[in-house]
């Protein structure tokens, strides 16, 4: 029988060593039908992944990064996922993160090997403990992504591989594959974009996309659960649209208390007054939220106190008397 072609899509910002590494790894790779497409970023990383594909050609695709490191049996595992069974639309193979200046380990995931419901994987999606929001250790069908006209928002600079991954399995009904093979490492770089992100003291209004991609999954799932959404073309049954939505918003919250800890000094009391934080700090549901870390009811308190008065600075008892101290 044929082997099946896969298409490996790598954005990029310009070509540089690590970029070739990544593609020597895929050239040995011991699956032989693979296609390398390598597209400049341009605008974002997104609008280079959503060229590539157009350029691709593979019935199967996948959507790496250009500074990581790749076992040989990468594309291997990940297609023997997904060819596991018909029903089977997402496969994710095992991965580890690890600080490319010293090479000492950050983290691995590496679930047993099974194959699950494409709602548990849904849910999983907000898990902090064993995230799969990225798409660098996936594999996807063209044809369910072009049925869809699925593709990654342009618009959304942080977050947008967990928005596509959302969209994808929302839309797609079937199961999704795990095999605990690690053959992915992602490589913590202080150049890279992230790096970037987690070295900055200030935060910018990209950064704050990751909130709108809350916002469009948490919308989708709303729909999800109105009267008339049942019959042969249910997106999700609302019972588990209302369960995932629960678990988006507890990961929303953190992840909004997260950047704006950022933001807390006393050289920024008024600097954020105008940030799209503020406005995604008036809508977030305080009351909704339980916290997950020593001080955050603190936080969350002088988080919904900056969305009325603009300030960030616990210092100022005539913006912030009465929520306590963030030592």
């Amino acid at each position: 029988m044929d082997k099946k072609l896969v298409s490996v899509i790598i954005p990029v910002k310009e070509e540089n060593e690590y970029l070739k590494q990544v593609v020597s790894d895929l050239e040995r790779q011991t699956y032989p039908a693979v296609e390398v497409i390598v597209e400049t970023e341009g605008d974002s990383a997104s609008a280079a992944r959503n060229l590539g594909f157009k350029k691709s050609h593979g019935e199967y695709v996948i959507f790496a990064d250009g500074d990581d490191r790749i076992d040989a049996g990468y594309v291997e595992a990940l297609v023997g996922a997904l060819d596991n069974s018909p029903d089977i639309i997402m496969a994710a193979c095992g991965y580890d993160i690890s600080d490319a200046a010293d090479g000492s380990a950050v983290k691995t995931c590496n679930e047993e090997p099974m194959v699950r419901a494409r709602e548990n994987m849904l849910a999983r999606l907000f898990d902090t403990k064993l995230y799969q929001g990225y798409v660098w250790n996936k594999i996807f069908k063209r044809s369910l992504i072009e049925s869809f006209n699925l593709g990654f928002a342009e618009d959304i600079r942080y977050n947008e591989d967990r928005l596509f991954i959302f969209n994808y399995l929302l839309m797609n009904k079937g199961r999704v594959a795990h095999t605990n093979e690690v053959v992915y490492h992602y490589q913590l770089r202080a150049d890279s974009v992230m790096g970037a992100v987690r070295s900055q003291g200030v935060v910018t209004d990209a950064m704050t996309t990751e909130f709108s991609a809350f916002s469009m999954m948490r919308v989708q799932l709303e729909m999800a659960m109105l009267p008339g959404m049942s019959g042969s073309r249910q997106l999700i049954a609302p019972e588990q649209a209302r369960q995932i939505l629960r678990d988006l918003r507890q990961d929303e919250i953190q992840s909004q208390l997260r950047l704006f800890k950022k933001m807390v000094g006393p050289k920024e009391i008024f600097r954020y007054r105008k940030s799209p934080m503020r406005t995604f700090a008036r809508e977030c549901p305080a009351d909704l939220y339980i916290p997950r870390a020593p001080m955050e009811d603190v936080l969350l308190k002088i988080y919904k106190r900056y969305a009325l008065t603009g300030c960030t600075y616990t210092s100022h008892p005539e913006y912030f008397e009465g929520v306590g101290y963030l030592g």
